[in-house]
């Protein structure tokens, strides 16, 4: 669906509620995946879907539906039992307003239309590039070839409404030799940007220099991490800034803020519209996200926020609220 249709929808549902506050979610993606091992595509793979989400807030209860299903009765029947579930629920007197929302902007390269109409054969032209490197070399690869394509509309009763559309593309392979294994990925939000090719030969490379492997002995040892390391040790340390981890005491940063934590070293910011990695310039409660700085010359300066968590900590909304009902806060 595109913006205007997923609106339109959006507006439908919010129509049909008789809750004290509602939140609609419209979710649409197409997503494809090409896997691949010894050189031989074994599965290919794409999802086509889309879904509505909504919560119903009652005296301070919440309860959340779901379907797939756009006829008129289901789209009544979700709302409704968002409603039912809602009665049932235990009350929060810390439940809040839902957002307003904001103005908000995509930022530069977050949508890339060749990506989105891309085709199983152009996943699998990726895959050969990889396979041509891996019968050069000796070696045989595994590892898959990706696109997707996702838009999002999210519209509540206090008058939010944000609509983004996204698309990411991924190329992951695992190269392996008789005594040694070499590992490359990239992504992107444009799949042409990708360079298949380089990608395996970077795996074979790494398969070549850690042929013959010996042993070391115990010890201190400089390790320089690429981007795909440490981007996965990141992924370990990043919940630690949400404010229910900060609340519950589960954060290690929980003794508090604009302390030391890390090595003065070390910088680390939330940015939804890094080149890098532009992406969704909201939340999914509609609120405008924040650009923040998390670490600065290893002091923790932020946590981030949702509706719920800004007014039970007093604490400005960031914008990082995940899909209702979640058990991690923002």
């Amino acid at each position: 669906m595109n913006k205007a249709d997923r609106e339109a929808l959006a507006k439908t549902i919010l129509a049909l509620s008789n809750a004290e506050q509602t939140e609609v979610l419209v979710g649409s993606g197409d997503n494809a995946l090409t896997r691949f091992t010894h050189e031989t595509s074994n599965q290919n793979v794409v999802v086509d879907d889309t879904g509505v989400s909504v919560r119903a807030i009652v005296d301070g209860r919440t309860g959340v539906a779901q379907t797939n299903r756009r006829d008129d009765a289901s789209l009544r029947d979700v709302v409704a039992r968002a409603v039912e579930m809602a009665k049932l629920a235990p009350k929060d007197p810390q439940t809040p307003e839902l957002p307003r929302g904001g103005e908000t902007a995509a930022p530069p390269g977050a949508y890339d239309e060749a990506t989105a109409r891309a085709s199983a054969e152009q996943r699998a032209q990726m895959c050969e590039a990889i396979f041509r490197t891996a019968e050069g070399s000796g070696y045989w690869s595994a590892g898959y070839a990706s696109t997707a394509s996702n838009g999002i509309t999210i519209a509540n009763t206090s008058g939010a409404l944000a609509s983004f559309d996204g698309t990411d593309a991924a190329i992951n392979v695992k190269m392996n030799g008789a005594d040694s294994t070499g590992f490359a990925e990239a992504y992107t939000n444009a799949a042409g940007a990708i360079d298949a090719g380089a990608v395996g030969s970077i795996a074979a490379e790494k398969v070549r220099q850690s042929a013959s492997p010996r042993s070391v002995e115990p010890g201190e040892w400089t390790v320089i991490l690429e981007p795909a390391a440490l981007g996965e040790l990141l992924s370990y340390i990043t919940p630690h800034f949400s404010a229910q981890a900060y609340e519950e005491g589960s954060s290690f940063c929980s003794d508090g803020l604009d302390r030391k934590y890390f090595s003065e070293h070390f910088s680390l910011r939330d940015d939804y519209a890094d080149a890098l990695s532009p992406g969704m310039p909201f939340d999914y409660e509609g609120q405008p996200t924040m650009r923040l700085p998390l670490v600065e010359n290893g002091v923790v300066k932020n946590i981030v926020t949702d509706s719920y968590y800004a007014k039970r900590l007093n604490r400005p909304n960031t914008g990082h609220a995940l899909p209702a009902p979640n058990a991690f806060g923002p």
